[in-house]
């Protein structure tokens, strides 16, 4: 048993839109979408976690479980976090964890107004994205494979609080001290930690300001403590790029048909922008137009719906991107965007047979203008295959920047391509 701890306060800070799923998918009777057969049904939603309030909410697990992956010294693992002893299964023979985080609860809702479905039912401090899966053949999106996800939008706050249990004194509390520190370094970074779906994506980043430390000894007062400085040594290789396009830029939100105001015009084609009115760079969007140029770069399949089983070797590029059962080796970081404007082209629909306008097939594309996006990509390099997955992705890389990207809707008329190149390291 320990006698004393250490008591750990702070505040948790959504970086990128965050899905925590509950388990449950069901319909949304408010949100409705073409099923592919004419008619608008209720999306299937899959929902984010909550608490007893009905407020979004960060389990402890959650939180356990990233750092814990972080953590590459066994020992320090065994530690902070305890294990099982594996060879008889018993967990009395194992070691505890010293660490206790608690859940998360929520403290202040980000921004979300103009977001998809904010305010609907179930909705008041959370948003809905619609995405759509890439075909790996065309890099386009495929026909059908719409679906649905809850999000907690970027800059909400959620309360932290954890323990640290220990025998040491006061004067001898120094390598816990380290530990802690250590275990909560990836969660205190700039970048922050990625939690639940999507983080090889980019999503789900918070990061953790750490309000008060204090030692809390039994049968005594407690103490306040400066908790040591740990600088994070990210796995794998930073690839910073930026990418710009001169001209307009569109990727659609896919829910704005059903976003439409009383009076407004049903014949837009909306952007997916986030609650700055700012355009959004999905990082699965990237990420599928990236896996579908190193396909045909490579020369190699890239099954869909493959599953990952050790008689079937995977090539080049599902290593790079991965498929079920193996984590692909290369993930998106970060995407930020810079300022950049928003502007409405007319367009008309064209008749195939008699290329003229079609009468009353007026309709309007709400796109932004020369909008930049820097990316941080990284490539975690494991497995035998590693270096011929690298050498594709310099291939990749050397290919992008030589003839650019086209990314969103609307490339065969202009829309979306970009150049891409070298990001300048920061405070280089």
């Amino acid at each position: 048993m320990f006698k004393n701890h250490i008591e750990l306060t702070g505040t948790l800070t959504v970086l990128s839109p965050l899905h925590l799923g509950s388990g449950v998918q069901e319909p949304h009777e408010d949100i409705l979408a073409n099923t592919g057969d004419g008619e608008d049904k209720p999306v299937q939603l899959s929902w984010v976690q909550r608490d007893g309030d009905e407020n979004p909410y960060i389990p402890s697990t959650s939180i356990k479980g990233a750092l814990r992956t972080s953590l590459t010294d066994k020992g320090q693992q065994q530690r902070v976090f305890g294990a099982v002893d594996h060879k008889t299964g018993d967990h009395k023979a194992g070691v505890m964890g010293r660490l206790w985080i608690y859940g998360a609860v929520l403290l202040k809702a980000g921004p979300a107004e103009g977001l998809a479905h904010h305010g609907k039912k179930r909705l008041d401090k959370t948003y809905v994205v619609a995405r759509t899966r890439i075909d790996r053949e065309s890099g386009t999106a495929a026909d059908h494979m719409l679906f649905h996800t809850e999000m907690v939008p970027v800059e909400t706050t959620f309360g932290f609080r954890a323990k640290w249990l220990t025998n040491a004194g006061l004067e001898t509390v120094t390598d816990d001290l380290n530990d802690v520190a250590t275990a909560l370094a990836p969660l205190l970074a700039d970048t922050g930690l990625a939690l639940g779906r999507g983080g090889r994506q980019g999503l789900g980043r918070v990061r953790l300001a750490l309000e008060s430390a204090q030692w809390v000894p039994w049968d005594g007062e407690p103490s306040l403590l400066d908790l040591p400085t740990v600088a994070v040594s990210q796995p794998g290789e930073p690839i910073r790029l930026t990418l710009s396009c001169r001209g307009p830029y569109l990727s659609v939100d896919s829910s704005q048909k059903q976003q439409q105001k009383d009076g407004a015009p049903d014949n837009v084609l909306s952007p997916l922008k986030d609650a700055k009115d700012k355009p959004v760079l999905s990082g699965s969007s990237l990420l599928g137009v990236l896996r579908a140029r190193a396909a045909w770069l490579d020369g190699g399949k890239d099954e869909p719906g493959k599953v990952y089983l050790s008689s079937d070797p995977l090539t080049a590029t599902e290593r790079l991107f991965g498929v079920t059962g193996w984590r692909g080796l290369l993930e998106v970081e970060s995407i930020t965007v810079a300022e950049c404007k928003s502007h409405r082209f007319p367009s008309v629909k064209i008749d195939r047979f008699s290329a003229a306008p079609i009468e009353g097939a007026l309709f309007f594309v709400d796109a932004f203008i020369n909008p930049r996006f820097d990316v941080v990509l990284r490539f975690r390099p494991r497995g035998e295959e590693a270096e011929a997955v690298k050498s594709l992705l310099d291939t990749l890389l050397t290919d992008i920047k030589d003839m650019g990207l086209m990314l969103g809707h609307g490339g065969g008329r202009g829309f979306g391509w970009f150049t891409v190149k070298d990001a300048e390291e920061p405070n280089a």
